[in-house]
């Protein structure tokens, strides 16, 4: 199953590089092996920035956990270290639980994808967000100790938007 959902979140995330829209959230059928379940996906393709693309998906499923999903592609230096993961939200930092980080090199780029669940209190600090808030991730490097990225508002809302259609 983890194998279909990163097949699936890669052709997203080449579909979105050469996509002229820049956030796009949509439902993406994945053939779950046991039920077939459908996914819901958001993802921010992103310039400037740590990573190339920032995703945030379930399973449809009762109980199902939400994951964000890391991208780089290209000649950063920068590949995912399994070490902490956490996001502030509201001045708290939260643990987030590393799921898997895959490296793919070929020549001349690295693509390297992470992913990371999100624990249900975390959903529930991200919905009652307000306008004023803001989310910052902080993830270990290899080659740095460690990375803080805001999220940005645009992304934050498009979240909110995305764990509303799942309440």
């Amino acid at each position: 199953m983890r194998k279909l959902i990163f097949l699936v979140v890669l052709v997203v995330s080449c579909y979105l590089s050469v996509s002229a829209a820049t956030v796009e959230a949509k439902i993406i059928r994945a053939a779950d092996e046991v039920d077939s379940s459908p996914i819901l996906y958001s993802t921010i393709k992103l310039r400037n920035e740590p990573w190339e693309s920032v995703g945030l998906w379930r399973v449809l499923k009762p109980d199902a956990p939400y994951h964000l999903e890391l991208v780089t592609d290209g000649y950063k230096e920068w590949i995912f270290f399994d070490g902490q993961v956490s996001m502030n939200i509201k001045g708290i930092w939260y643990d987030l639980i590393t799921k898997q980080q895959n490296t793919k090199n070929e020549w001349p780029n690295t693509t390297t994808t992470a992913e990371y669940a999100i624990p249900q209190p975390v959903i529930e600090q991200l919905l009652s967000l307000k306008e004023t808030d803001t989310v910052e991730l902080r993830l270990s490097f290899r080659d740095k100790t460690y990375v803080a990225w805001k999220v940005p508002d645009k992304m934050l809302l498009e979240w909110q938007q995305l764990i509303q259609r799942l309440k």
